[in-house]
């Protein structure tokens, strides 16, 4: 068995499980999102629960795969230990705010529920972009490298999004 604590990762390699569980949960959003645009009936705080509740479930499964990772290796779990793995995810958490705080607006009448949808896909594709560009931007790669990962990485964004809306339109 190895320790029960996860060895303390260096910045990068902490930068690296951020951008990657902050990607899991904007695309868990943006595809909560895209199933409620879907819904003959939208409502804010219905949208406003739905997207919370996809990004812990996310958040949850996230932490569970690591866990069983973590067991397949032979780690010894502890209170402590499962603690950090799930505070190491974080950021699948913090990717639905901006979009849960544009249909808490919409639930508070700033806008209709139809306009906050459009306005959550936005900032969904906006964090997803943003995320793509600091990764490639702090990235040692060749130019063209990191365009084309910033690029591909939106394209398959949105792609997963469309795969998941159409896969519940059924």
């Amino acid at each position: 068995m190895t320790a029960a604590t996860p060895a303390v990762p260096d910045r990068r390699e902490r930068q690296a499980g951020w951008a990657g569980s902050y990607v899991k949960g904007v695309v868990t959003t943006l595809v909560v999102v895209g199933a409620e645009r879907l819904s003959d009936e939208p409502k804010a705080a219905k949208a406003t629960a739905a997207i919370v509740l996809g990004v812990v479930a996310m958040w949850l499964a996230h932490g569970f795969a690591d866990l069983v990772s973590d067991w397949v290796r032979g780690d010894a779990f502890t209170v402590r230990f499962v603690w950090r793995r799930a505070w190491s995810s974080w950021a699948v958490l913090a990717a639905a705010v901006p979009a849960a705080a544009v249909m808490v607006a919409a639930g508070a009448g700033a806008w209709s529920t139809s306009t906050g949808l459009w306005a959550a896909l936005g900032v969904g594709l906006a964090g997803l972009t943003l995320i793509a560009v600091w990764t490639a931007v702090f990235s040692p790669r060749p130019a063209r490298a990191r365009l084309a990962y910033a690029v591909g990485m939106v394209v398959v964004g949105w792609l997963i999004v469309v795969l998941e809306v159409f896969a519940k339109s059924f």
